[in-house]
């Protein structure tokens, strides 16, 4: 990258490199890991294009896509796909309390309950016609602040938007343009302290928060650029982790694209200003990551820039043909919305600082002194990094080539001491000297086993010139200044035997290392564990001490543990054991040459080049004085960054369903089970997984997703399972199911008496229900004869009742027959007694004759038509003229009936006949003709008709057979007519409302003229109204018949 003369030099950045050191200049990482991570069709999204990234409430992302109408919304875990307002690149923005917002022509639109509503405003409808570039929809941001509260940014204006007030929606003034000195508005972004960044033409501003409730009244502070920087059009404003808002701006010499960064916690209260040139890039988005690597983005590349590069630079770690959108997460992550997919940039766990990244050498002996510097020791030569301003600088002194040191440590002085090669070294920082320390007499060999509580060193001394019966070796202290001797007497194994380390206890406890094994100091007493029997460690490497105060000890392929009386091992299978640490948090550390394990929580995870590592081989692990970590390996130093990952996995589990849920005895259970790690971040194939069975303990954290259960127990189980990632982040809710296992039944003892028990009762049962079923059949035979008899009873009984009903209705016309035939009988006795009164007149004679002649026939008459009523007739149903019947049925009334009842006959000519018995119809018309005479009061008058149907009435008390056409025959009367609850029940038998009248009914009239009905396939309607009558049809169907003589 070009930078421009005005550009001060960057402050805390300073590297001096020694003088022997070699391998600065381009690191050469081999297996690296990716900080990126990928969205496309395979993780759910409708497509990969996307046009427009956001930041969504409660850390979730919106990102729009190009070709479709929708909208993706990811959680980290899940992607769920919501409609877009149609096909565009507008920002969709979400609020605080999950509202999403967008600009569109002429207003805002929301999305509420599925669906976006729209909300017009006066304002963006004159911009947006407006056919300019700053007028363009898509270029007006917007900040959701609340629950319907959004913040508008207009080339001349800032504008407050409230939906939650009654409609109209009220639309507030914040700041005019011209009220400022930034000329044009151009860009916003919420500050980290909850304010927000302004850009214009001519300068930034920074509005004073909290801006959840914005007004006129807001404080607004306003920096603009010094004008020796020449820089305009300031916009894009992205704030990063140290509170530098980087942004994009065009120079005023020669148009070119600059990329400015401006610094309000320097220079007082304007602020630092530096511009960097792009050189011909066209840079559109530019931001500053983690480390202070500068990041660009043009239409169609991303370029990065770090510490030391002379220019901006294309990434190869992805690729795409355009670059759309940029959003940042406040944690130094950030989203590129590409043609290729949305892309998500993750700074990993384990991060070497920008000074040290071109270190590409061994790094170990790791200290630190009182001023917080860390001391060590990369190739020949010693290094010091120092943090200033939350970042690191780097020195190198001293000058010349460094003895190689074995172990560095810090005097309370701030002078640094290491042994190297049998000599003991001293180095000021203050002075830059290094000199060699004078040893006690009679010693020319030291080296350094480590700290006392006190702060002094404990070395152990040996002399070359030893005679054969004299002590080999013997500790002494120094504190920087002088030597003294141990105070402690030890055994004969500490004079003899060479150590390698000190470890002090928090109970004030001794511990020496070696190769033969370690010694024990407990209570001014000495323990000895040395020898060859393999039951204790050798060759100790370091000591720990865990909180419930266990001792374990490294040694190169081997943990071991020490109880209060014996050792015992671990773990074991490392790749040679280098430094093993114990940190604030509990975590034991220990560095390999195959990585770097950590122990937490009882889960050993292990962390690698994926973490973020320069190198797999680990050779010093520390934990400086303010809990941060560092790792020193073959190619670096990295320093850890925990809260890179704070979010847990998520675990699954392929349940089974349905049958698979029982599982036979003895049949082998296989469960598989996965998880995914928030935003991807541990792949899925690094993450560890835990399970348990019932109440069972957990198992340790391993990388397989599989397990296999045999010989469970009969019953039903519970499993769970739950997932670690590699930041020793573990599920909360770890996932679960349940299945059964089942036996055979011959193999369930108590189902065998079970069933045992069950057949024997089964056989009791069957021989009684065998006898009881020959006495049924018996029964039943019994039963059947009975029913027949009952039957042919019962049909004699009905015969006798319509014989019976036949007869009532000749005995109620009784009374009016009588009635005729007392006056033919009137008539034919005073015709005789004027025949023999004129015996001599032959005319009188001839007339009377005639007269009894006549009446004779009528009573005649009657008497037929009375006999062929009364007559039982089973005959079948022939063709019958249906006015023929009603016209005998009227004879059958006689006078004295129809001088009681007015009677009429409204007959319709020319009417098919019917397929019915005569008699039927004859016994219907008499009780509808009865009933009518009951129910009339006062003129007692009843009206009888006859007509041809083409359709059937609406409602029928009896449905016909199927016909083209009906004949109708009704009597109609005019009296009390039929109540609604009763008109229901008119044919049920026995029923009748005449029960207490003077008329007395026993309610099988109406019920035998629906069996008649019934039998001569003939339907009913019923018509009533109370206080005005009721109407009574018989519908009979028609047919195509011949008409008989």
């Amino acid at each position: 990258m070009t930078m421009e003369a005005r550009h001060p030099a960057r402050r805390g950045l300073l590297v001096c490199l020694c003088v022997g050191l070699a391998g600065l200049a381009q690191p050469s990482w081999g297996q690296r890991s990716s900080n990126w991570r990928v969205y496309k069709i395979a993780d759910g999204m409708p497509e990969p294009a996307c046009v427009s990234v956001t930041l969504g409430p409660k850390g979730t992302v919106l990102a729009r896509h190009l070709n479709l109408a929708s909208l993706s919304v990811l959680d980290g875990y899940t992607l769920t796909v919501l409609p877009a307002p149609g096909i565009g690149s507008n920002r969709i923005y979400g609020s605080p309390g999950g509202q999403l917002w967008t600009v569109v022509r002429g207003g805002l639109q929301e999305f509420k309950r599925g669906s976006w509503v729209f909300h017009p405003l006066r304002q963006l409808q004159t911009l947006t016609t407006s056919g300019t570039t700053a007028g363009d929809a898509k270029s007006i941001p917007l900040c959701p602040v609340r629950q319907g509260v959004v913040i508008i940014l207009l080339p001349d204006r800032l504008l407050s938007f409230n939906a939650q007030e009654p409609e109209p929606a009220q639309v507030q003034l914040l700041r005019l343009a011209e009220q400022t000195q930034l000329g044009k508005f151009s860009g916003m972004e919420l500050a980290r302290d909850g304010g927000l960044w302004v850009t214009g033409t001519d300068g930034l501003a920074k509005v004073a928060g909290p801006v959840r409730n914005p007004n006129p009244e807001s404080a607004w502070n306003q920096f603009l650029p010094p004008d020796t920087l020449h820089v305009r059009n300031l916009q894009q404003p992205h704030e990063d982790q140290e509170g530098v808002v980087t942004m994009v701006a065009e120079s005023a010499t020669n148009r070119r694209t600059l990329v400015v960064h401006f610094d309000a916690r320097t220079e007082g209260r304007e602020g630092h200003w530096t511009a960097e040139s792009t050189g011909e890039q066209q840079v559109l988005q530019c931001w500053r990551g983690p480390n202070r690597t500068l990041w660009a983005a043009t239409s169609d590349a991303l370029l990065e820039w770090e510490e030391g590069q002379p220019e901006l630079t294309e990434t190869e770690e992805i690729s795409a043909r355009r670059y759309y959108d940029l959003a940042l997460e406040p944690g130094g992550a950030f989203w590129l919305a590409t043609s290729a997919g949305l892309f998500r940039y993750a700074p990993l766990t384990w991060r070497s600082p920008a000074p040290v990244r071109g270190l590409n050498g061994l790094v170990r002996c790791l200290t630190e002194d009182g001023d917080g510097r860390l001391w060590f020791v990369s190739g020949n030569a010693l290094f010091a990094l120092q943090e200033d301003h939350q970042q690191f600088a780097l020195r190198s002194p001293p000058a010349g080539v460094l003895p190689v040191p074995r172990a560095l440590f810090s005097l309370k002085d701030g002078r640094l001491v290491f042994d190297s090669g049998g000599q003991l070294f001293q180095y000021d920082p203050a002075s830059g000297s290094l000199r060699v320390l004078a040893l006690p007499a009679g010693c020319d060999q030291a080296r350094i086993l480590g700290r006392l509580k006190g702060g002094d060193l404990c070395l152990q001394l040996s002399s070359t010139q030893t005679k054969t019966n004299d002590s080999l070796y013997r500790v002494e202290t120094f504190d920087g200044q002088k030597f003294e001797a141990f105070v402690e007497s030890g055994p004969e194994e500490m004079e003899q035997n060479s150590f390698s380390l000190l470890f002090t206890a928090q109970n004030g406890d001794l511990w020496f290392g070696g190769d033969q094994g370690v010694v024990w100091v407990h209570e001014e007493k000495w323990e000895s564990f040395l020898g060859k029997d393999k039951a204790s460690p050798e060759g100790a490497l370091d000591f720990v001490e865990l909180p419930d105060g266990r001792l374990w000890c490294a040694t190169p392929d081997k943990i071991w543990e020490f109880d209060g009386r014996s050792w015992s091992a671990v773990r074991s299978g490392f790749d040679r054991i280098n430094r093993m640490v114990r940190t604030r948090d509990g975590s034991i550390w220990v560095a390999s040459n195959s990585g770097l394990y950590r122990f937490f929580r009882g889960a050993w995870v292990g962390n690698g080049v994926e973490e973020g590592l320069p190198s797999a081989g680990v050779r010093e692990v520390y934990e400086d004085m303010h809990g941060r970590i560092w790792a020193g390996t073959t190619h670096g130093l990295s320093l850890y960054h925990p809260d890179a990952d704070p979010d847990p996995p998520r675990t699954f589990i392929d349940e089974p369903v349905g049958e698979e849920k029982n599982i036979p005895e003895g049949h082998t259970v296989n469960l598989t089970f996965e998880a995914q790690d928030k935003w991807k971040y541990t792949p899925r194939e690094r993450l560890l997984y835990s399970y348990r069975l019932d109440d069972r303990e957990w198992s340790p954290f391993q990388e397989a997703n599989r397990v296999m259960f045999t010989d469970l127990p009969a019953g039903k189980h519970y499993f769970q399972a739950r997932a670690m990632d590699r930041n020793c982040n573990v599920d909360p809710k770890p996932a679960q199911c349940e299945f059964s296992i089942i036996v055979p039944w011959y193999k369930e003892r108590r189902l065998v008496l079970i069933s045992i028990g069950a057949l024997a009762v089964a056989v009791f049962f069957g021989g009684v229900a065998v006898n009881r079923h020959r006495r049924l059949l018996r029964s039943y035979a019994e039963v059947e004869q009975k029913v027949i008899e009952r039957t042919r009873e019962l049909e004699i009984a009905n015969r006798e009742l319509f014989h019976s009903q036949k007869m009532n209705a000749l005995g109620t016309l009784a009374a009016g027959i009588a009635h005729d035939f007392n006056n033919i009988l009137s008539i034919i006795k005073g015709s005789a007694q004027i025949i023999e009164d004129n015996l001599d007149n032959p005319q009188k004679i001839s007339i009377r004759t005639e007269r009894i002649r006549t009446v004779v026939e009528q009573g005649a008459g009657i008497v037929k038509a009375m006999l062929g009523f009364g007559r039982n007739s089973d005959a079948q149903p022939g063709p019958c003229d249906v006015n023929s019947v009603v016209e005998d049925t009227l004879k059958l009334l006689g006078d004295r009936f129809l001088h009681e009842l007015e009677v009429s006959f409204q007959r319709e000519p020319d009417l098919p006949l019917v397929p019915a018995s005569k008699d039927f119809i004859q016994q219907i018309l008499l009780n509808f003709l009865f009933n009518a005479a009951d129910a009339s009061t006062g003129a007692q008058q009843v009206i009888l008709a006859t007509e041809r149907l083409t359709k059937l009435p609406a409602e029928l008390a009896l449905a016909p057979g199927a016909a083209a056409a009906y004949v109708c025959v009704s009597v109609r009367d005019f009296g009390c007519g039929i109540t609604a609850e009763n008109l229901p029940r008119i044919f049920e038998p026995f029923f009748t409302t005449k029960a207490f009248s003077a008329r007395r009914g026993t309610g099988l009239g109406l019920s035998m003229v629906y069996e008649l009905a019934k039998k001569m396939g003939a339907g009913l309607a019923v018509e009533s109204i109370v206080g005005q009558g009721s109407r009574f049809s018989l519908i009979l169907a028609a047919v195509e018949v011949a008409a008989t003589a």
